[in-house]
């Protein structure tokens, strides 16, 4: 977005509101730029540790053929080779689950932003079972993970996590913004949402020890 360009769909901005629109424009692409950074970070790091894990493989392939090769006991030759075999098939899955953990948790990231999350990590901590158990499709996007973060947007309790919207400076020649919504302190909703979890899940232990967690930082919840 160009400066004359902006003049020419709201003429009569002020030089003050262009500036701030020319600053929130590029701290906004660089904000959406360091995210993606940091996505294809992990992304990157995840796809080097199953390169490994695939060399790790290949050597324990080729202690396979070795032990196949070679003579002596007939019963600790199968002992030895089943052996392997198991420890290939959990080093696997252990790499299997680590790249998925990183997708998924790169895709909740990624769309908790984009719904307005104040503090995506707590909110998260709210999602630990769904974020569990989703697989990625082929297409790289976790299926039900739009509607987990809308279920928790309209929570009367989540809801507090999300951002409602934000004011701008007043632009010649247009409506006035609204006046700011205060967003509440992220720790202290996301205390109150695990609260509310907890009470809907009928688990009453867990909600006293939230709220007494809660307390020694300062938060009373109801």
């Amino acid at each position: 977005m160009k400066r004359e360009e902006v003049k020419t769909h709201i003429p009569g901005i002020t030089p003050e509101a262009l500036d701030w629109l020319m600053n929130e424009n590029g701290a906004d692409i660089n904000r959406e730029k360091a995210r993606a950074d940091a996505i294809q970070k992990q992304l990157d790091t995840a796809s080097g540790q199953l390169q490994a894990a695939q060399t790790s493989l290949k050597e324990r392939d080729g202690q396979l053929e070795t032990l196949r090769k070679s003579s002596g006991d007939a019963e600790a030759l199968r002992q030895q080779i089943a052996q392997l075999q198991a420890d290939n098939a959990a080093q696997q899955a252990k790499q299997a689950e680590a790249l998925r953990t990183v997708r998924v948790d790169a895709a909740a990231e990624a769309a908790l932003r984009e719904a307005g999350a104040i503090d995506p990590a707590i909110v998260k901590q709210l999602m630990t079972g769904f974020l569990a158990k989703a697989q990625p499709d082929e297409a790289g996007k976790i299926p039900g993970l739009a509607e987990e973060i809308d279920r928790l947007t309209k929570g009367e309790a989540t809801g507090l996590l999300f951002r409602k919207g934000s004011a701008a400076p007043a632009v010649s020649g247009a409506a006035p913004a609204a006046a700011p919504t205060a967003a509440p302190d992220a720790r202290q909703a996301g205390y109150a949402a695990r609260l509310d979890e907890a009470r809907k899940a009928g688990n009453a232990p867990l909600a006293v020890s939230i709220k007494r967690e809660a307390a020694a930082e300062g938060f009373q919840l109801l």
